[in-house]
């Protein structure tokens, strides 16, 4: 039990540390001053926030300085874990020719944002992704189209051309493939969230390192096949 010298007023210090501070009596017992007991005369004990005799305040330090460094630490805990959920990974369905190395050409050059899109991380090799919510995505080495009288879209100039296959069946999200490009390279747009010329265009600058066979034609180049084979 500790113990301290008593007498009207002072203060001691016991060899644990603590502090006993004796108030004096007043006359008027019913007021309280800050920091006083209940009642006058109380004796408060507290514990010193300076070393006890024959101490030093290494102790105190570096139990603060730990402190310090544990609100520190958990502070980066927090902000990667909210920006990991802020940020999940995209899972996509890689295509057939997903392996292929002109699709890791294309994945190396796609552009870290589209139409105002940050790209994003995706599980599945040869595939992209833009917008949180996913408002792009793109899948290299996806089967190709055979001839198809479904609209055919050319974006970018010169070298830079693309042909692109449209479906809209799913509108307003809209799926794109390139026309005859080895291998074949398949966009999906929420026009929604995002131009889909906008977008074609900075992707037609990457697909079209991809070796082009032939271009869409128009209904009047298209060679007339006969219905019945001629004697």
């Amino acid at each position: 039990m500790c113990t301290f010298r008593p007498h009207v007023h002072g203060i001691s210090r016991t060899s644990a540390g603590f502090v006993h501070i004796r108030l004096p009596r007043t006359q008027d017992h019913g007021a309280l001053r800050p920091g006083a007991g209940r009642y006058p005369g109380d004796v408060l004990r507290s514990r010193s926030l300076l070393p006890a005799p024959g101490r030093t305040g290494t102790r105190i330090q570096t139990r603060l300085q730990l402190a310090q460094r544990i609100a520190g630490i958990t502070a980066v805990v927090i902000l990667s874990t909210g920006l990991a959920a802020c940020s999940p990974t995209v899972s996509l369905e890689p295509g057939p020719e997903a392996t292929a190395t002109a699709c890791a050409d294309v994945i190396v050059r796609l552009p870290d944002t589209l139409d105002g899109a940050d790209k994003r991380e995706t599980n599945a090799q040869g595939t992209a992704a833009w917008g949180d919510p996913s408002s792009v995505l793109l899948v290299c080495g996806v089967t190709q189209r055979a001839p198809t009288t479904d609209r055919c879209i050319a974006i970018g100039d010169g070298a830079s051309e693309v042909d692109w296959v449209e479906d809209d069946s799913k509108a307003p999200v809209y799926s794109y493939i390139s026309y005859n490009r080895a291998p074949a390279v398949e966009v999906t747009i929420d026009s929604t969230k995002s131009s889909g010329t906008d977008v074609l265009t900075d992707l037609s600058d990457v697909v079209s390192i991809l070796a082009l066979d032939h271009p869409c034609v128009g209904a009047e180049d298209a060679e007339l096949v006969p219905s019945t084979p001629a004697p």
